[in-house]
């Protein structure tokens, strides 16, 4: 009973945080300032990018500049954000920015009194998709302008510019302030795509773990009748893995969105206190939740259970939050729960196989889930992918469309291994060493399973225009 209770008041909390969190330059500059062209996001840092500015880029001011505002192009984390201030004489602002109070996709700054002369601005944020982003832009401010306007300034306007002077006097002069906006330490690309390894590998090393430990559990207790004693082995090793490698990912995660990579007991509140940064605590402590639940309840559908919310809040992760959330969350978190089925049924028919009654059962059975399982991740990727992509041509001219193909190319493989084992291999298994044939066919769906895993781990990392 207090196991129902404790079980019944985790998913009430999940469910709850989870609806909560998804929601030509002047000569007074100084020319090596200026000589990198403008940019609007990095290579490794690809979710959102600047759609406007105010200054534009390279615009040449005509009056006197109050406000510097950023807008981009999906939803952006406040606390997360930052804008400094580059111009002549060595200056180095980093300016306080805060969220445009009539829309989450802007950023305002206040701005002191300019000097004539090139002014670079560098920004950086994190995306609601907790994926960061930095760039910067060039505004000019002329000599004659700037003169003009001295001559002709009232006391009033003495007034307004002492105020906004004290609005930025706060923001530090920083010489070293220009690391935070550089792109990481450089990292290997993975198949010539723009991506940290480190992230990507261990983002999809975490998820497949937790497929694999959720399908495992359910079928062991749903599906598969009779003792599953190798498979319950292999469940509780996977549940002791599972956190493991989802810290492994929180800390790559938590160095990659902080400023200049560098961590601190300061920054990382704030990071975990982002929508992605609560994502990920939940999922994880989903996850020791399961591995507990295990470990000194030994209740496997309690686990199993716990293991799908956490399937169901990697559907809140990545792309899904940032693209049509009130479609792409549903669809990628039945995709993720139909692949955790098939793939708890492979692994569930390689480590039982045996010539038994009782494994020919859960072999049919099993056979019958996959094919509901194709159909729904065949669905639910096509409508993430519409969901995600500006065009379907898109699917042919893109990095990431190309990546959706490689994937499709793979569901389509694994269907036709299916398709063999069902009309083939199980009608075998009364045969002596059935068993033994179906486990190797099944070996291969895990391979190439496997490789669609790596795909996916890249895809959450590449833009999808």
């Amino acid at each position: 009973m207090l196991q129902n209770t404790g079980l019944k008041a985790a998913a009430v909390v999940a469910v709850s945080l989870l609806g909560s969190l998804v929601h030509a330059p002047a000569a007074s500059a100084d020319p090596a300032l200026f000589e990198s062209e403008s940019k609007s996001e990095s290579p490794t840092r690809p979710h959102i990018e600047l759609i406007a500015s105010e200054p534009a880029e390279g615009d040449t001011l005509t009056s006197e500049l109050e406000l510097i505002r950023l807008t981009f192009s999906g939803s952006i984390e406040e606390a997360l954000s930052e804008i400094r201030l580059a111009g002549p004489m060595g200056l180095d602002l980093s300016l306080e920015a805060r969220a445009d109070p009539t829309m989450d996709r802007a950023l305002l700054a206040d701005v002191p009194p300019l000097t004539p002369g090139a002014y670079r601005v560098a920004w950086r944020t994190v995306s609601v998709d907790g994926h960061a982003v930095s760039g910067s832009f060039v505004f000019f401010v002329p000599v004659q302008a700037s003169s003009a306007e001295s001559e002709t300034r009232t006391s009033h306007d003495d007034e307004a510019d002492a105020d906004r002077a004290g609005a930025v006097e706060g923001a530090e002069t920083d010489p070293d302030a220009a690391s935070r906006f550089e792109p990481p330490p450089a990292e290997t690309d993975v198949l010539g795509i723009g991506v940290p390894p480190s992230l990507a590998l261990s983002r999809g090393a975490a998820v497949a773990t937790l497929l694999a430990l959720g399908g495992l559990l359910a079928i062991i207790v749903w599906v598969a009748p009779g003792e599953s004693r190798r498979a319950s082995r292999l469940a509780y090793l996977l549940a002791l893995l599972l956190p493991v490698l989802l810290i492994g990912h929180l800390f790559f995660w938590l160095r990659s969105v902080s400023p200049g990579d560098a961590l601190d007991l300061e920054t990382i509140p704030v990071l975990l206190g982002t929508r992605a940064g609560g994502l990920e605590l939940l999922r994880l402590g989903l996850a020791v939740a399961a591995l507990a639940t295990l470990a000194f309840g030994r209740h496997l559908g309690s686990a199993a259970f716990l293991a799908l919310l956490a399937t169901l809040v990697s559907g809140a992760t990545g792309h899904a939050l940032s693209t049509e959330p009130a479609i792409s969350v549903p669809a990628k978190a039945a995709h993720l729960a139909a692949t955790q089925y098939w793939l708890g049924g492979l692994l569930y028919l390689i480590v039982e196989a045996k010539d038994s009654p009782e494994y020919r059962t859960a072999a049919q059975r099993i056979s019958r889930i996959a094919v509901f399982a194709v159909i729904t991740i065949a669905g639910t990727g096509i409508i993430q992918t519409l969901a995600a992509l500006p065009a379907v041509t898109s699917v042919f001219t893109t990095t990431y469309g190309r990546l959706i193909l490689a994937k499709a190319a793979g569901l389509v493989v694994l269907g036709l291994l299916g398709f063999r084992n069902q009309f083939s291999l199980l009608p075998a298994l009364e045969e002596e060493m059935g068993a033994g044939r179906l486990r190797r066919s099944v070996m291969w769906e895990m391979l190439v399973m496997a490789l669609i895993f790596v795909l996916a781990a890249l895809l959450a990392y590449v833009p999808p225009t």
